[in-house]
């Protein structure tokens, strides 16, 4: 059976909660797990199952809050099944929200992600690097907890099987950084450029980000600005990925991705220009 480690709540607005849980990495195949995801008023129950089955996801959002009662408290907790074994079942939890942001963040907040979806910020897709879950059969040492082949086909590198979760749809700011490139053997220079982003999705080092266009940054530092413990926004360092660099295969169906049209207004860039 998976173990299932830091399964948190946490608030994004007034009307959503977030859910979010990692698993010890394991040799086991995680596809061979289902998982639910129940919601209750009281810690005891009784459970009300907000999802259906599903496999290697690690979080859901619930956007099916009433703002209407701010005491009113929300427990959750995860259901995981073993497929080949439904009898093999185990519950975790229940957690519920934790530091929860005053009005001023949750204004904050707003006011970043209409900014982002309206004035000028771009559609594009997180890939979150994988950092837990079954290991890579090709290229992992079980032993000595190490990757033994950085350009593995299987997991781009991760270590982990696939190498990144499946993609979230967010909105960013681009704010390419200019610089001299030199010649060199790459195919393709790296581009540095920061980018800035709301407080969701979450972004860590070595996430990969994609563009409608199938442009593909490698995130390097992420900082960001909190109010009393919770975040606000996000400042990112990239690095455009090079042809041939491992994330360069990662598959992405940009028709599918892409099926909601955006609109022109939103889906600006800012670019400069070096003589």
């Amino acid at each position: 059976m998976l173990e299932i480690v830091q399964l948190l709540a946490r608030t994004l607005d007034l009307q959503s909660i977030q859910l979010s849980w990692e698993i010890k990495p394991t040799p086991e195949e995680v596809l061979d797990y289902w998982f639910e995801v129940l919601r209750s008023e009281a810690e005891g129950g009784p459970w009300q199952e907000m999802t259906g089955r599903f496999e290697d996801r690690y979080l859901y959002l619930d956007n099916q809050v009433e703002a209407t009662n701010p005491l009113r408290s929300l427990f959750y907790t995860l259901r995981v099944t073993r497929k080949s074994d439904p009898r093999d079942t185990q519950t975790v939890g229940p957690v519920s929200v934790g530091d929860e942001p005053d009005l001023i963040a949750l204004e904050i907040r707003r006011t970043w992600d209409v900014t982002l979806h309206e004035l000028n910020g771009r559609r594009c897709w997180l890939f979150p690097v994988r950092t837990f879950g079954s290991t890579c059969k090709n290229c992992y040492d079980n032993i000595t907890q190490r990757v033994t082949n950085s350009s593995c086909p299987s997991c781009f590198g991760t270590g982990f099987a696939r190498g990144f979760h499946h993609p979230i749809e967010m909105w960013m700011r681009f704010m390419p950084i200019p610089s001299t490139a030199g010649v060199g053997t790459r195919m393709q220079a790296e581009a540095p450029a920061a980018g800035y982003a709301g407080a969701f999705p979450s972004v860590k080092w070595k996430d990969l980000i994609v563009e409608p266009n199938n442009r593909r940054w490698r995130v390097g530092k992420v900082k960001v600005t909190e109010r009393l413990g919770t975040i606000l926004h996000q400042e990112l360092d990239l690095a455009e990925v090079a042809i041939g660099d491992p994330e360069f295969n990662v598959p992405v169906n940009i028709t599918n991705l892409s099926k909601l049209a955006i609109a022109a207004e939103r889906n600006y860039r800012y670019r400069t220009t070096v003589d």
